[in-house]
């Protein structure tokens, strides 16, 4: 696996936000992800546009010298063929967005719980990965939906049932949230187990609490909850796949964070 910048610290954030240029945003943000030794870069339409104000259909040519992945993240309730529609502008934008500016995959949450219920909701969802999936691959891109299984929150209630989904399509890929999941009550050998034969295309990597608030509990830094990362490293380290790091605090957290993960993967060739 190899490590990526997804957040890049509050103080970062806001001295961006204060920049007036966006070739200097673009050279700052590659700068940061250099002096944090990520080789790749996770970029979120709502973070790079909406608060940054970036183009991300003008990305320069230097800044995809990173690995690059594109995270659509939330997504509303599939109710009906109008919120399909709308899914629908989405994946086609970050397709496009992929295909120009050599993205490896497109990712998404699942779709929250309505009470039309999950049945309802999962056979909307079929239907559109079953139309995605031959135009992600046509284009060399990865298709992956994140691992958000909390029953009363998303449509999958539980990480088997999100299992059962994912295998009537063996194409689709697999984004593990490791901190969403380790909230929801599941041990690190559960989600490794989990993992066995279905096509994981990426982690989210953060650490969590169980005794918090949801909002709380999670996207901890990596060392300051409940998470034995060592095992996930040495499962996923040969792996070629994206391990984002979604951390919410300042630049020193984030620095910390990839250290240690660093470090795990350093200590597994020693």
């Amino acid at each position: 696996m190899y490590l990526a910048m997804d957040d890049f610290g509050d103080d970062n954030l806001e001295n961006l936000i204060s920049l007036g240029d966006a070739q200097e945003k673009w050279q700052f943000l590659a700068r940061l992800a250099q002096e944090f030794g990520c080789p790749g870069i996770q970029i979120t339409p709502w973070l790079y546009e909406q608060k940054l104000g970036l183009d991300l259909d003008a990305i320069p040519a230097a800044f995809t010298d990173f690995r690059l992945t594109y995270h659509i993240g939330g997504v509303r309730p599939l109710v009906d063929a109008r919120d399909c529609r709308r899914l629908d502008k989405r994946l086609a934008l970050g397709l496009d967005r992929a295909v120009k500016s050599g993205f490896e995959d497109v990712s998404f949450h699942p779709p929250r719980l309505t009470e039309v219920g999950r049945k309802h909701s999962k056979e909307q969802l079929a239907g559109l990965v079953e139309r995605w999936l031959p135009r992600f691959a046509a284009r060399g891109v990865t298709f992956s939906l994140e691992t958000h299984v909390s029953g009363d929150i998303f449509i999958f209630d539980g990480l088997a049932d999100f299992r059962r989904f994912v295998q009537r399509f063996p194409e689709l890929g697999v984004l593990i949230d490791v901190s969403h999941n380790v909230y929801d009550g599941y041990g690190v050998d559960e989600i490794i187990s989990f993992s066995a034969g279905l096509r994981i295309t990426g982690l989210h990597l953060s650490d969590a609490r169980s005794d918090l608030p949801f909002d709380q509990g999670t996207h901890l830094p990596v060392g300051s909850g409940e998470i034995a990362f060592a095992p996930l490293v040495a499962e996923f380290s040969s792996s070629d796949i994206c391990a984002a790091l979604e951390v919410k605090g300042d630049s020193d957290n984030l620095t910390a964070s990839f250290e240690k993960l660093q470090n795990l993967q350093d200590n597994l060739y020693i």
